[in-house]
């Protein structure tokens, strides 16, 4: 029997975790010296993270080392079952060089079962919507290779557009310099960046003042949907849930209202690097 694991990272909420029972990875941030692995949401205070960084608290996330990963996968393969670990980008952490370590133990001490890794090349609820596609597969019983060959296939078809309300937050994670960052927030630049074919952060675009920014992300949707009404489409939000909702407003105005837009927040491992009153979207598309 197959068993389907994601992360954190994915952005799944907890209770599409549990309905869909997938193993899990949580991916850990700390704040206020407090270590805590990002639970898809569940029983946590996003308001009162997003007031922590407004308020001057610098988040910090971490990779997993090789013994998260034996912790998670070890009692699976004990039991025998094999593991397809859907994951996020392995552009965007250090964490898989521990995850290679681990499942390189693991198949000398479980020989006669296997572990599969896929990566998304995407994050966020990019992730969340390939590893929901992926799940019907696994549930219909098609094979860890069907499945890998699938995610292979529409990875670049999910698009992810996000735009940041501070550069401060970037410049932290190293994803802009000082210099970009001084003179965007003095001229009220705001970036959209996507994630790239190849799991990267990218800048796309920059907008002068956040309503142009929201409206690059509109256009972006309008232009790049691919019959996105079929599918989940994705709104996610630091803490700026009324931007949030009339985009929602604006995305539903485009495919109509049989369209199923999920809007949830954006959770803290994603935002430790984004900062409060991130938003972002997520879509099948024509390309990525």
């Amino acid at each position: 029997m197959l068993k389907l694991f994601t992360d954190s990272d994915c952005e799944l909420w907890h209770t599409d975790i549990e309905e869909l029972e997938l193993g899990t990875l949580l991916m850990p941030f700390t704040l206020n010296g407090e270590y805590i692995p990002y639970n898809f949401g569940k029983d946590f205070d996003f308001k009162d993270f997003y007031k922590n960084m407004r308020n001057g608290s610098i988040p910090k996330t971490s990779a997993l080392n090789a013994q998260d990963y034996l912790d998670a996968f070890e009692p699976v393969l004990k039991a025998g079952h094999d593991i397809l670990y859907i994951s996020f980008s392995h552009k965007l952490s250090a964490t898989f060089d521990f995850m290679r370590t681990a499942i390189a133990q693991l198949k000398t001490k479980f020989p006669k079962r296997s572990v599969y890794h896929i990566d998304t090349l995407n994050i966020s609820i990019g992730g969340a919507l390939i590893v929901k596609e992926a799940v019907k597969l696994w549930k219909a019983g098609k094979t860890a290779n069907e499945i890998i060959q699938f995610v292979e296939s529409i990875r670049d078809k999910v698009s992810l557009y996000f735009i940041v309300d501070d550069l401060k937050y970037l410049k932290r994670g190293g994803r802009i310099s000082a210099t970009s960052a001084v003179l965007g927030a003095l001229l009220n630049i705001k970036p959209v960046l996507h994630i790239s074919n190849d799991g990267a952060i990218v800048k796309l675009q920059t907008a002068k003042g956040r309503k142009n920014a929201i409206a690059v992300l509109v256009e972006k949707f309008k232009t790049l949907q691919d019959n996105a009404s079929q599918y989940d489409i994705y709104i996610t939000h630091g803490d700026c849930e009324a931007d949030a909702i009339d985009l929602k407003t604006q995305l539903q105005a485009i495919v109509g209202d049989d369209a199923n837009i999920i809007v949830q927040d954006l959770g803290p491992v994603i935002g430790s690097h984004s900062g409060p009153g991130t938003l972002g979207i997520s879509f099948f598309a024509k390309n990525k």
